[in-house]
Formats: structure tokens, C-alpha cells, sequence
């Protein structure tokens, strides 16, 4: 008995989590759509990134051995690991221009949801009754709200965008494991 009731506390606090992750979302789409769709783009791009650099880098080593394990008799040809190498050079770069991209409109787009967050508070200041400011109960809860504004948003954006580029990486080499049988 004690251990259904356990799984049922269990099982609300996921559905909390996921409804204010949910809200939270919503919250950074109406700040700034383009942005939005630019740091999912930015974060997809990173995401898929270090695949190519382990699948080129695999390549190289697969034509090193096989240039290794040929008969001498056979002359081998090194421009295709050389053309395998630049290519895992160009992979490096843009991963590299792409985590300063994603800096770059972290950055703005977090300063963006921060200033959307102190307009709605406000804006919802100026619609309550001076009656309510007089009261210490709601005068901390909106001190504290207009606090957080500046770091909140922000902190809950970059961490879910963390989340879902480590997400789209582990997805991308689980399906590189299992579709090439490494």
C-alpha cells in the first residue's frame, strides 16, 4: 500500500514538472518567437555535430588500418585520409563557430525573455489595487517575483537548451551504435 502511494506522489511531481516546463516554454515562444526558432536551430546543429566528427574520425582510423594491412606490393593512396582528415578539421570549426553562435544569441535571446518578464510584472503591478501593497504578504511576493525576473527565465532557458542538445547528442550516437553495430 505504502508503495502505490509512493509511485502516485511520484507520478504528480513528473506532471508538475513537465506542466511548468511546459509553461516555461510557452512563456519563451511568446517573448520571442525568431529567436526561439534560431536557438533550437543553433542547438540542433551542436547537437549533431560531435556524431559527424565520431563518424569521420572512425572513417580515418578504418582508412589508416586498411592502408596499414595492405600488401606492400599495393602503393596507397593518402588523399582520401588527408581529404578525411580537413574534413574533421571543418567539422571541428563548426562546432566551434557554432558554440560562440549559440553563446551570442543565448545571450540575446535571455536578455530578451528577462525584459518580456519585467513588462508582464509590470504590467500586472499597475493593474492591482494600492490596496494590495500595503499588505507585507503580497509586497514580498512581488519583490521576490520582480527579483528572479532578472536571472530565472534565463537560467531555466539555457538549462533546457543543455538539455535538449545533450539529448539530441546521446539520441544521434545511440542510433549510430545501433545502426552501424559498432
Amino acid at each position: 500500500m505504502g508503495n502505490n502511494f509512493g509511485f502516485r506522489k511520484w507520478r504528480f511531481e513528473i506532471a508538475l514538472a513537465i506542466n511548468q516546463l511546459n509553461q516555461a516554454l510557452r512563456f519563451v515562444w511568446s517573448s520571442s518567437p525568431s529567436w526561439t526558432i534560431v536557438a533550437v536551430l543553433l542547438v540542433t546543429v551542436q547537437g549533431f555535430l560531435p556524431l559527424a566528427a565520431l563518424y569521420l574520425m572512425k572513417l580515418v582510423i578504418d582508412a589508416i588500418t586498411a592502408a596499414i594491412n595492405a600488401p606492400p606490393e599495393l602503393t596507397t593512396d593518402f588523399t582520401s585520409i588527408g581529404v578525411l582528415i580537413v574534413l574533421e578539421g571543418v567539422v571541428a570549426l563548426a562546432f566551434a563557430l557554432s558554440s560562440v553562435a549559440a553563446r551570442w544569441v543565448s545571450d540575446i535571446h535571455s536578455e530578451i525573455v528577462t525584459d518580456y518578464m519585467h513588462k508582464i510584472t509590470h504590467s500586472k503591478s499597475l493593474e492591482i489595487d494600492l490596496e494590495y501593497f500595503e499588505t507585507a504578504k503580497y509586497h514580498d511576493s512581488q519583490h521576490r517575483a520582480q527579483l528572479e525576473a532578472t536571472f530565472r527565465p534565463s537560467k531555466i532557458l539555457n538549462d533546457f537548451i543543455s538539455l535538449a542538445q545533450n539529448g539530441i547528442s546521446l539520441i544521434a550516437m545511440a542510433s549510430l551504435l545501433f545502426f552501424f553495430h559498432w
